[in-house]
């Protein structure tokens, strides 16, 4: 397991968007695996606003696992390793985040 940290603002703002830096699965030697991502923050996302990102160019990133952060919930997304590039996304909802962790994990 390769563990990947995620440096979301502790502070994001009403609506704001986080996205981490791209995760070059190549760099891995993995063929095949899953990457989960985790979020906890103590403010909810907005509708859907925990993505995980995939590219097989790192040009153009599609959506393929989503959902929503409820407030002081650890949320847990998870996507099959298919294409060579992936990022996570947060976008938060109607109220800033104070308290605002993320982390990712390469099995």
């Amino acid at each position: 397991m390769q563990l990947v940290p995620l440096s979301p603002a502790a502070n994001l703002g009403i609506g704001a968007v986080y996205t981490s830096q791209v995760m070059d699965m190549s760099v891995t030697n993995l063929a095949v695996g899953t990457l989960t991502a985790q979020v906890l923050g103590d403010q909810a996302s907005a509708a859907n606003g925990v993505k995980i990102l995939a590219s097989k160019d790192n040009v153009t990133f599609f959506t393929i696992a989503q959902a929503a952060l409820v407030a002081n919930t650890l949320l847990t997304l998870t996507a099959a390793i298919v294409f060579r590039y992936y990022k996570v996304q947060i976008t938060n909802g109607g109220t800033a985040q104070t308290t605002l962790t993320a982390g990712a994990s390469v099995n």
